[in-house]
């Protein structure tokens, strides 16, 4: 058993920028940073790619930033501007200023950051919660939006109750030593313990005090607002939701294509990365 002292749940911000930093220099591909800011704070973020061409916006998941969309950036940033934004209220460069309170919020606050950063309409790519942020604002606000591909998203069905202890027994994973943590990835379906690179960010924003809450599910109108194309993928065995009853709810979009992929869990974009680089590069 791994014993977490105290005083290491105590959030040190230089300690994770720190880390946020050397993982920057040992993953990413050559890349600037970006700052918005707005009512609910300052939105940071990173930016690489040509400087024309249909921009793609990367919207993490829960507890995480936009360092870990490093495989991402390199497939697309060949060929497109990309954006890779900390969600505001998570562990990441982004400050927050004032609460962000509902759906409406959010939409607002990633409104807010596509104005700033001068985007008319970006496709957006959302993993887990980002994947609710990317359904929220189309739902809202379609015109900002080309496409959406959202990565096993919350918010089409209510979440499992046992997902929480999955995220409990990841963490617990998360300190054991490499090959405890290789093993455990197997176990749980959880491609993130395997990322060895991003162990020293993850272990830094340990103590974070997050500033979102699981939202809501979506309900059916929100759904038939979409009308852009959304692709839904969903992994087979996630711990999060019975993925045959959210392609179920998925199939209320009215443009949606969903795929539930064999052998994936919740961390989808790293349990199967052939299959979210087909969808990304199609």
């Amino acid at each position: 058993m791994v014993h977490v002292h105290h005083k290491d749940m105590r959030f040190d911000r230089e300690r994770f920028l720190a880390a946020y930093s050397a993982a920057l220099d040992a993953l990413w591909p050559p890349h600037a940073s970006f700052e918005v800011a707005g009512p609910f704070g300052v939105t940071r973020g990173l930016r690489l790619g040509p400087a024309t061409g249909e921009p793609v916006v990367l919207l993490h998941g829960w507890g995480s930033n936009a360092v870990a969309w490093y495989p991402t950036a390199r497939l697309l940033g060949d060929s497109r501007p990309v954006y890779a934004i900390d969600t505001l209220g998570d562990a990441g460069r982004s400050v927050q200023h004032a609460p962000i309170s509902g759906p409406d919020d959010s939409a607002a606050w990633l409104d807010g950051v596509l104005d700033g950063l001068g985007l008319d309409r970006a496709h957006l790519v959302g993993e887990s919660y980002g994947g609710w942020l990317a359904l929220n604002v189309a739902a809202r606000w379609p015109g900002r939006v080309a496409s959406l591909t959202v990565l096993d998203p919350i918010g089409l069905v209510p979440l499992r109750k046992r997902f929480y202890v999955w995220i409990v027994a990841c963490g617990s994973a998360a300190l054991a030593p490499r090959p405890v943590r290789h093993r455990a990835a197997t176990w749980l379906t959880a491609g993130a313990l395997r990322e060895d690179g991003l162990r020293r960010v993850s272990l830094a924003a340990v103590g974070f005090k997050q500033g979102i809450r699981p939202p809501a599910v979506l309900d059916d109108a929100s759904l038939r607002r979409i009308t852009v194309p959304v692709t839904v993928l969903l992994g087979a065995r996630s711990a999060a939701f019975d993925a045959v009853r959210a392609a179920d709810r998925a199939a209320l979009l009215p443009h949606g294509r969903v795929e539930i992929v064999p052998g994936a869990g919740h961390a989808l974009r790293l349990d199967r990365p052939d299959v979210v680089d087909r969808i990304l590069t199609g």
